[in-house]
């Protein structure tokens, strides 16, 4: 069953007794578990709501819990997160204690409502997912659609009172990487990004394009580029600055000359391009980059030659292989390479 269907049917008081919610989308999955704790009177939810650690629970818990009757309210909701026999990592099922859980809970107490929780994928082999499969409503919290997401952006800021173009929200969408493959950027981080975004917009204005350059989370793309603009401008200690950011953020010294030498290879393609008159809307999508990323490229295409592309580009080559060989120390290697496309 799709998300959205679930929180339907919470609006309408719509409650099965067994659920199981996986994926790695936190944000949907904790949203809707916090839509069934609100059903639940507030002032009896230490009564009426468990929630179990998985990785520790016994079955005879698992029982105890179910079957103790709601107190004052009409329903008991039993949470069970990361449960060891849906992970993989028995502790406390033996198989027999396994198949008398499978058998338990096909014949749930009306008045309470089980929602078993994986902040993972699930191996669709398992036997107790393969129950699930039958007796409970299932959801799989993965990452949003192209168009869930577009939309669930514009409401977020909407929500903060700013306005955003719809070219901006998919420039936005790409800087973010979510939507990237194997990305694991996910809604609760793209949440925060949008929540700075908007403190730096302020009430009743409209993104611009450098906030979200500024404040996504996901900078990496951008320093890299600020890195070449500064190489272009002949900006050494700029240079040097940046880079030491990245540095910081983490990234390794052969991470940051695979990324130099991609951004190399698509200022090589676009002066290809531009010399055959090609528009850039059609080099945007022959690059498969977004066209506000191409026009702040079109300075580093003017700035640099062909010529000193290439040189670059054979210059982190050679580092490499000095570097792999005992010849060169890593920190030093990008040192050299400011120093000598900055001179």
């Amino acid at each position: 069953m799709n998300y959205k269907d679930i929180i339907e049917n919470i609006r309408q008081l719509k409650i099965d007794n067994l659920y199981f919610f996986y994926g790695k989308e936190d944000y949907l999955l904790d949203n809707t578990l916090n839509m069934f704790k609100d059903i639940l009177n507030e002032d009896m939810l230490e009564f009426n709501l468990d929630i179990l650690d998985g990785k520790d629970i016994t079955f005879d818990q698992i029982k105890n819990s179910v079957e103790t009757v709601p107190f004052m309210d009409e329903r008991k909701l039993v949470i069970i997160k990361e449960f060891e026999c849906l992970t993989g990592k028995k502790k406390n099922f033996s198989e027999e204690t396994q198949k008398e859980l499978i058998d338990y809970i096909k014949n749930l107490p009306s008045y309470t409502t089980v929602i078993f929780v994986l902040h993972s994928e699930v191996d669709k082999k398992n036997k107790l997912y393969k129950e699930f499969s039958k007796s409970a409503t299932i959801c799989n919290f993965n990452k949003l659609s192209d168009t869930e997401l577009f939309k669930w952006v514009i409401k977020r800021f909407e929500k903060n009172g700013v306005s955003i173009d719809n070219s901006k929200v998919s420039y936005f969408i790409h800087k973010s990487g979510y939507t990237d493959y194997m990305s694991e950027k996910n809604l609760s981080e793209l949440k925060s990004d949008i929540d700075k975004i908007s403190d730096y917009t302020d009430i009743g204005n409209k993104v611009s394009i450098e906030a979200i350059d500024n404040l996504t989370e996901n900078k990496i793309e951008n320093n890299i580029f600020n890195l070449i603009d500064s190489i272009s401008m002949k900006n050494s200690s700029k240079a040097m600055k940046i880079l030491n950011d990245i540095l910081g953020e983490g990234q390794s010294v052969f991470a940051i000359f695979s990324m130099l030498a991609k951004q190399f290879k698509n200022i090589i393609q676009v002066k290809k391009l531009k010399s055959k008159k090609t528009p850039q809307s059609e080099i945007a999508s022959i690059l498969k980059i977004h066209i506000y990323t191409l026009k702040k490229m079109m300075k580093q295409v003017d700035k640099l030659s062909e010529k000193e592309v290439i040189e670059m580009m054979n210059f982190l080559l050679e580092s490499e292989y000095k570097i792999k060989n005992g010849l060169l120390r890593e920190s030093l290697s990008l040192e050299m390479f400011i120093s000598k496309f900055c001179s």
